[in-house]
């Protein structure tokens, strides 16, 4: 039950009597009231992208009514296939709630303007590729297209590209006419393309090179 704060000379706030159902119920409708708004903002924002229901924001995770968290890409695409929208990427510190272990993730970024509200983003981070988690999806591609890529991410596409045309330049020519610096380099684009290939298979997008 609630109940009654008053303050004494110094200040401190002290608990008296319950307050009379009454008033709790009072409080409680002023509550709603104040809080209002914020119900229908995130009404509207749910409803245009295309939240089921009277979807609400999680507090206790952050979420406001114009920022959303969804669990992983597959849901995050079906968003940016609905209503489309800019999407970003970027490099995050996350750890577990003891802050006993920290690694690093590829957060990605919907950012949606809604109508009337303004823009609004939905985030979650990239999962590793698999069959419940697949990477080759257009909210994925968009995020790592150009300047919205992680840096390390077009670093190691750059890289990637760089070393698979002087691969296949220096592999087309026969073997008897190649010098030894030649040779060399052969050995040295396969040495870069692997290790390359294990930075972007290590953040999830390994697709981007698959057709390089």
């Amino acid at each position: 039950m609630a109940t009654q704060i008053v303050q004494n000379r110094a200040g401190a706030q002290r608990p008296t009597s319950p307050l009379p159902p009454a008033a709790v119920q009072a409080m409680h409708r002023i509550e709603h009231a104040l809080a209002a708004p914020q119900r229908e903002l995130a009404a509207k924002v749910g409803k245009a992208l295309g939240f089921r229901g009277s979807y609400q924001p999680r507090e206790d995770l952050g979420e406001t009514a114009t920022r959303h968290i969804v669990w992983s890409q597959v849901e995050l695409n079906a968003i940016f296939e609905r209503v489309g929208g800019t999407v970003t990427a970027r490099h995050v510190e996350r750890s577990t709630s003891d802050g006993s272990s920290t690694w690093m993730a590829i957060e990605l970024i919907l950012t949606v303007n809604v109508q009337g509200v303004g823009p609004v983003q939905v985030t979650t981070d990239l999962e590793e590729e698999s069959a419940v988690y697949p990477t080759d999806l257009p909210v994925v591609r968009a995020a790592m297209a150009g300047a919205a890529a992680p840096e390390a991410v077009r670093k190691a596409v750059a890289r990637y590209k760089t070393n698979a045309a002087r691969y296949d330049e220096l592999s087309a020519k026969p073997a008897a006419s190649l010098s030894a610096a030649e040779f060399y380099a052969i050995s040295n684009a396969q040495q870069n393309l692997a290790e390359n290939a294990g930075i972007l298979a290590d953040a999830g997008v390994l697709f981007l090179v698959k057709a390089v």
